[in-house]
């Protein structure tokens, strides 16, 4: 008798299930919602129990526009079974993700907005940043595969075709297009989630100058730190800086530059100098103190004889915000004398 009541309770369970996660009447729920919401679709397709799919979709809010020729989502059933199994979605329309979107565009309103009388309150950094970073572990344990193909970002005057994004298990990875950034044109990055913090990676693909970009940003109880370095065409730089609770103003920042010639975006405008040698380095402490102390050396070409000429520098200073005091300072320049 009570495995008979098991069989029925299960039975029982078993229907509502499939009659929550059925495709026709969840289609119709959750075009409602997105009809209510302003949401505008012209075709609605759905692949069964595995997913369903828009196309022509658009919707615009606080001035902002997105449009998409095509979304897919996996329907509840395939969402539960792959975050069980940890298996991608089979319908083929998802591919390997739970969320895709094809030939999509995001309009930025970045008209000035009206500002209020009132004053804006503090932002506490490593507080915004624990939040940020609580809701991204929620999103890779909700949803942790997602992709984007072929998009376009336009927030005037700049516009950013993306050729591909994508999130799996807490990684998100971007591929650059086209912009009127050369450097940024063609570009790699990819942003992890760490147990306390994002790492960050990021490199150019085929442009004007090479770049490269590593980060580390830490989210404590009450502090927020970010540690990282970068080259850009043969300068090397090196950096941290820190946020105590209750602010948005750095409490601490440190920032190394070396090199051994100038970046090819800047030799242009100085055919006639040469950087050999450059270590400089700069801090910042809160509230307002700085300390900066650098040396570097090159050459310059005459213009008569097309000699080059070799040049030199250093200097140490410090202040804050409202004076400048120059510990010490050389200057090597024969070509003036």
């Amino acid at each position: 008798m009570r495995a008979a009541l098991w069989l029925f309770a299960g039975s029982l369970v078993l229907l509502f299930a499939v009659v929550l996660t059925h495709p026709w009447w969840l289609a119709a729920a959750i075009g409602h919602v997105l009809a209510r919401e302003g949401v505008e679709v012209k075709e609605v397709n759905v692949r069964g129990y595995g997913a369903i799919e828009w196309s022509g979709l658009s919707w615009e809010f606080e001035g902002n526009r997105i449009e998409a020729e095509r979304i897919a989502v996996a329907l509840p059933l395939t969402w539960l079974v792959t975050l069980y199994t940890g298996r991608p979605p089979a319908p083929p329309v998802l591919g390997e993700a739970l969320v895709r979107l094809e030939d999509w565009s995001l309009e930025v309103d970045t008209a000035e907005r009206e500002r209020s009388d009132e004053p804006a309150a503090d932002v506490d950094l490593p507080d915004l940043a624990r939040e940020i970073h609580g809701i991204l572990e929620t999103v890779r344990r909700v949803m942790p595969t997602a992709v984007a193909k072929r998009g376009v970002v336009r927030a005037a005057p700049m516009e950013w075709t993306l050729a591909k994004a994508s999130w799996r298990d807490g990684v998100f990875t971007v591929e650059g297009g086209e912009t009127a950034l050369p450097g940024l044109a063609k570009l790699t990055a990819e942003a992890g989630l760490q147990p306390e913090g994002i790492a960050l990676r990021a490199r150019s693909l085929d442009a004007p100058w090479p770049w490269s970009v590593e980060a580390a940003v830490e989210t404590g109880e009450r502090r927020l730190a970010a540690r990282g370095k970068a080259e850009i065409d043969g300068l090397a730089l090196d950096g941290t800086v820190a946020w105590e609770a209750g602010g948005w103003i750095p409490g601490e920042a440190e920032l190394a530059v070396r090199g051994e010639r100038i970046p090819a975006a800047l030799a242009a405008y100085a055919p006639d100098w040469r950087l050999q040698t450059l270590d400089a380095a700069a801090a910042w402490s809160a509230p307002d103190a700085w300390t900066f102390a650098g040396a570097g050396a090159g050459e310059w070409r005459e213009p008569e004889s097309g000699e080059w000429i070799r040049w030199s520098g250093e200097a140490e200073a410090s202040g804050d915000l409202e004076s400048v005091r120059v510990e010490a300072a050389s200057v090597d320049l024969p070509f003036l004398l």
